[in-house]
């Protein structure tokens, strides 16, 4: 091989490398911009439990009948099992 054609092939390993190179620091940062974005949500995701949990704690303050709460959820069941036979 002539030093031409040795030049040619040192010059597309050396591009080669550095497409390499690049692609590597991509998925670097890539990865460095997940890891974030998971810390972000895992805190959110706490903020929200902790929400929820006021939420629970303030609605736990109401008392609910439960007898004729059920007697209601289950008119309205039987209300609409009826609808659904005359449609059908």
């Amino acid at each position: 091989a002539s030093s031409k054609e040795v030049a040619t092939a040192i010059d597309n390993a050396t591009k080669s490398t550095m497409e390499m190179v690049e692609t590597i620091s991509t998925i670097h940062h890539a990865s460095e911009e997940t890891a974030r974005a998971a810390q972000s949500v895992a805190e959110q995701s706490e903020a929200m439990s902790s929400y929820a949990q006021a939420l629970m704690d303030a609605l736990s303050r109401f008392k609910l009948n439960a007898d004729r709460s059920d007697k209601g959820l289950r008119k309205k069941a039987s209300e609409k099992k009826s609808l659904n036979r005359g449609i059908a």
